[in-house]
Protein backbone atom coordinates (compact mmCIF):
# COMPACT_ATOMS: atom_id res chain seq x y z
CA UNK A 1 0.00 0.00 0.00
CA UNK A 2 1.22 2.95 -0.89
CA UNK A 3 2.02 6.16 1.77
CA UNK A 4 -0.44 8.41 -0.03
CA UNK A 5 -3.11 5.53 0.28
CA UNK A 6 -2.44 4.61 4.04
CA UNK A 7 -2.57 8.61 4.73
CA UNK A 8 -5.62 9.15 3.28
CA UNK A 9 -6.94 5.87 4.83
CA UNK A 10 -5.89 6.97 8.55
CA UNK A 11 -7.86 10.09 7.89
CA UNK A 12 -11.11 8.91 7.13
CA UNK A 13 -10.75 6.73 10.18
CA UNK A 14 -9.48 9.23 12.42
CA UNK A 15 -12.61 11.60 11.10
CA UNK A 16 -14.78 8.76 11.65
CA UNK A 17 -14.00 7.70 15.00
CA UNK A 18 -14.42 11.44 15.42
CA UNK A 19 -18.44 11.17 14.38
CA UNK A 20 -18.94 8.08 16.44
CA UNK A 21 -17.79 9.29 19.59
CA UNK A 22 -19.33 12.76 18.79
CA UNK A 23 -22.66 11.03 18.23
CA UNK A 24 -21.98 8.79 21.71
CA UNK A 25 -21.51 11.76 23.47
CA UNK A 26 -24.82 13.51 22.34
CA UNK A 27 -26.69 10.41 22.35
CA UNK A 28 -26.23 10.56 25.88
CA UNK A 29 -28.55 13.74 26.15
CA UNK A 30 -31.81 12.15 24.60
CA UNK A 31 -34.84 11.66 26.25
CA UNK A 32 -36.37 8.66 26.78
CA UNK A 33 -39.00 7.89 24.54
CA UNK A 34 -42.81 8.27 25.39
CA UNK A 35 -44.41 4.99 23.16
CA UNK A 36 -41.58 3.57 22.91
CA UNK A 37 -39.91 1.64 25.89
CA UNK A 38 -36.29 1.98 24.79
CA UNK A 39 -36.56 5.84 23.10
CA UNK A 40 -35.11 7.77 20.69
CA UNK A 41 -31.11 6.50 21.55
CA UNK A 42 -30.19 3.17 20.52
CA UNK A 43 -30.24 3.10 16.99
CA UNK A 44 -27.92 6.31 16.52
CA UNK A 45 -26.22 4.54 20.16
CA UNK A 46 -25.15 1.47 17.96
CA UNK A 47 -24.26 2.78 14.86
CA UNK A 48 -21.80 4.45 16.53
CA UNK A 49 -20.44 1.95 18.17
CA UNK A 50 -20.44 0.13 15.29
CA UNK A 51 -18.39 2.41 13.36
CA UNK A 52 -16.22 3.06 16.01
CA UNK A 53 -15.25 -0.95 15.51
CA UNK A 54 -15.57 -0.45 12.01
CA UNK A 55 -12.82 2.43 11.85
CA UNK A 56 -10.87 0.35 14.30
CA UNK A 57 -10.61 -2.44 11.92
CA UNK A 58 -9.52 0.29 9.55
CA UNK A 59 -6.68 1.44 11.04
CA UNK A 60 -5.41 -1.63 12.88
CA UNK A 61 -5.22 -3.24 8.83
CA UNK A 62 -3.43 0.08 7.82
CA UNK A 63 -1.38 0.38 10.82
CA UNK A 64 -0.48 -3.26 11.82
CA UNK A 65 1.85 -5.26 9.55
CA UNK A 66 0.06 -7.96 7.71
CA UNK A 67 1.67 -11.28 6.78
CA UNK A 68 -0.95 -12.43 4.62
CA UNK A 69 -0.09 -11.65 0.74
CA UNK A 70 2.60 -9.57 1.57
CA UNK A 71 4.38 -11.33 -0.14
CA UNK A 72 2.97 -10.76 -3.33
CA UNK A 73 1.01 -7.51 -2.56
CA UNK A 74 1.69 -5.14 -5.92
CA UNK A 75 0.01 -1.96 -6.86
CA UNK A 76 -0.98 -2.30 -10.47
CA UNK A 77 -3.70 -0.26 -12.45
CA UNK A 78 -5.79 -3.68 -12.29
CA UNK A 79 -6.33 -3.10 -8.83
CA UNK A 80 -7.82 0.62 -8.92
CA UNK A 81 -11.37 1.63 -10.06
CA UNK A 82 -11.65 2.84 -13.39
CA UNK A 83 -13.07 6.54 -13.75
CA UNK A 84 -16.11 6.78 -14.71
CA UNK A 85 -17.10 10.83 -14.64
CA UNK A 86 -20.60 10.44 -16.63
CA UNK A 87 -21.80 7.45 -13.66
CA UNK A 88 -20.33 9.73 -11.14
CA UNK A 89 -22.55 13.01 -12.29
CA UNK A 90 -25.48 10.55 -13.25
CA UNK A 91 -25.59 9.42 -9.84
CA UNK A 92 -25.28 13.17 -8.35
CA UNK A 93 -28.45 14.03 -10.66
CA UNK A 94 -29.95 11.40 -9.84
CA UNK A 95 -29.79 12.14 -6.21
CA UNK A 96 -30.62 15.72 -6.68
CA UNK A 97 -33.77 15.00 -8.32
CA UNK A 98 -35.03 12.08 -5.70
CA UNK A 99 -34.64 14.89 -2.69
CA UNK A 100 -36.83 17.22 -4.71
CA UNK A 101 -39.33 14.73 -5.80
CA UNK A 102 -39.49 13.48 -2.32
CA UNK A 103 -39.87 16.68 -0.21
CA UNK A 104 -42.39 17.78 -3.11
CA UNK A 105 -44.60 14.99 -2.56
CA UNK A 106 -45.32 14.27 -6.16
CA UNK A 107 -44.79 10.59 -6.09
CA UNK A 108 -45.11 8.62 -3.01
CA UNK A 109 -41.93 6.71 -1.38
CA UNK A 110 -42.25 3.53 -2.02
CA UNK A 111 -42.75 4.52 -6.34
CA UNK A 112 -40.07 6.84 -5.87
CA UNK A 113 -37.56 4.93 -4.23
CA UNK A 114 -38.26 1.81 -6.09
CA UNK A 115 -38.01 3.77 -9.55
CA UNK A 116 -34.69 5.86 -7.66
CA UNK A 117 -33.36 2.30 -6.91
CA UNK A 118 -34.01 0.84 -10.63
CA UNK A 119 -32.19 4.13 -12.28
CA UNK A 120 -28.99 3.69 -10.15
CA UNK A 121 -28.80 -0.01 -10.97
CA UNK A 122 -29.06 0.72 -14.82
CA UNK A 123 -26.98 3.52 -14.74
CA UNK A 124 -24.38 1.86 -13.04
CA UNK A 125 -24.73 -1.59 -14.79
CA UNK A 126 -23.25 -0.02 -17.95
CA UNK A 127 -25.57 -1.67 -20.42
CA UNK A 128 -25.16 -5.22 -19.17
CA UNK A 129 -27.89 -7.79 -20.24
CA UNK A 130 -29.13 -8.49 -16.35
CA UNK A 131 -29.31 -5.10 -15.17
CA UNK A 132 -32.74 -4.37 -16.10
CA UNK A 133 -33.80 -7.31 -13.90
CA UNK A 134 -31.93 -6.94 -11.23
CA UNK A 135 -32.50 -3.24 -11.35
CA UNK A 136 -36.44 -3.93 -11.54
CA UNK A 137 -36.08 -6.99 -8.39
CA UNK A 138 -33.73 -4.64 -5.69
CA UNK A 139 -35.79 -1.43 -6.53
CA UNK A 140 -38.94 -3.20 -5.62
CA UNK A 141 -37.25 -4.40 -2.32
CA UNK A 142 -35.65 -1.43 -1.21
CA UNK A 143 -38.74 0.47 -2.58
CA UNK A 144 -41.53 -1.17 -1.31
CA UNK A 145 -39.66 -3.07 1.60
CA UNK A 146 -38.80 0.27 3.27
CA UNK A 147 -41.56 1.71 3.17
CA UNK A 148 -43.11 -1.34 5.12
CA UNK A 149 -40.38 -1.47 7.66
CA UNK A 150 -40.64 2.56 8.42
CA UNK A 151 -45.01 3.02 8.46
CA UNK A 152 -45.58 -0.72 10.02
CA UNK A 153 -42.65 -1.61 12.02
CA UNK A 154 -41.31 1.98 13.24
CA UNK A 155 -44.19 3.98 12.60
CA UNK A 156 -42.49 6.74 10.85
CA UNK A 157 -44.53 8.91 8.57
CA UNK A 158 -42.99 9.06 4.79
CA UNK A 159 -44.13 11.46 2.21
CA UNK A 160 -47.30 9.61 0.47
CA UNK A 161 -49.02 11.11 -2.51
CA UNK A 162 -50.66 14.70 -2.36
Amino acid sequence: MSRGRKILEVSISIAFLGTALAVLVEVRDLPPGLIDPLGSAPVPRWTSILLLLLSFAMLARVLLPSHFGAVHETETAEDEFPERPRATFGVAALTIVYVLVLSSRAVGYGVLTASFVFALVILLGRGRAGAFWIGLLLGTLVGFGCEYLFTQIFVVDLPTWR
